[in-house]
This record gives C-alpha cells, structure tokens and sequence, in this order.
C-alpha cells in the first residue's frame, strides 16, 4: 500500500487516512469524501451520489438517508431521516422519514408523507398521503388518477387487515 501524495501547502504532502492499493485498485480514504457529485456525512450518516444529491439536507444531525442520482432527495431540509431516493429526481421533494423511493422521478412531491414505498419511473409522483406503495412506470397525470391506475397500489397500516392491496388491471 502507498499513501497518496498531494499538494499540501505548497509541498508534497501523505496521510495515512488516504492510501491506493496499486495491486487491487484501491483507494481507501478514512474520512468524509466531499465534491460536486459525491459526498459522506459523518454527522448526518447520510450518503448522496450525484449532483444536487440530498442538496439542502440539514447534515447537523444523524439523519441515515441514500441519494443516488441527479437532485434525488434534492429538496429534504430538517428531515428526512432512514430515506433511500434512487433515480433522476427520485424522492426530489420528500421532507417526511421512512421513504423508498426506486425510478426516475419516483415519490417526486411527496413532501411531509412518511412511510411511503415507490417503485418505477414517476411512482408515486403526485402522491401527498403517507404510508402508500406505489409499482408503476407511467406518468398518471394526477394523485387520484395514480391510485386507480397504476399496476399496483396499496394503503398500508399497523393492524394487518386495516391494509389495502390493489392490483389494477
């Protein structure tokens, strides 16, 4: 293993936080990555990958969120907390917890719902309730046309059979 060298005032610098494996390709830094399309949080515990990635998340706090794509999670402020966003703009307006979002645009406006699970491209993208599941890949135009339309949508609740399962098709 050999310690990166860099510019360090001037001078060649190394730090035994920052090491490349030339054998197996690795680069091993013990701290906080930061850039324009990446960045770790050791405070907020949260890990975005992409530019505009979980761009205005408060990261004073452990917050335990993943962004991964353009401006996914792009809007979170205070909160979110435990949110996964993965995809162009998944997630872009979430600010409640506990939510999925998978596909481009999934879960986009859904500020101040928690506990929400949206899989497919613009899943869930008009959706303003919480503790919904979306599966689609269409574009459904609007909230009410979203829950009658999409593939698979559901109603989800902590006593099983106040749960609602519906395969539209």
């Amino acid at each position: 293993d050999t310690y990166v060298q860099f510019n360090d005032g001037g001078n060649f610098g190394g730090d035994s936080g920052l090491i490349y494996n030339k054998t197996s390709k690795a680069l091993t830094c013990a701290g906080v990555i930061t850039g324009t399309n990446i960045k770790t949080n050791a405070t907020s515990l949260s890990t975005k990958l992409g530019i505009g990635a979980g761009n205005n998340e408060d990261e004073s706090a452990a917050r335990r969120n993943t962004y991964l794509g353009y401006q996914a999670g792009y809007s979170g402020t205070t909160g979110p907390n435990d949110c996964v966003s993965v995809g162009y703009q998944a997630g872009y307006s979430n600010t409640d917890d506990y939510n999925t979002n998978v596909g481009a645009q999934s879960g986009y406006t859904g500020s101040a719902a928690s506990n929400r699970i949206n899989l497919g491209y613009r899943a869930g993208y008009y959706e303003t309730g919480s503790l919904k599941l979306f599966i689609d890949a269409l574009d459904r135009t609007n909230e009410a046309t979203a829950r009658t339309d999409s593939i698979i949508y559901g109603v989800m609740n902590s006593t099983a059979s106040s749960q609602e399962l519906y395969l539209n098709s």
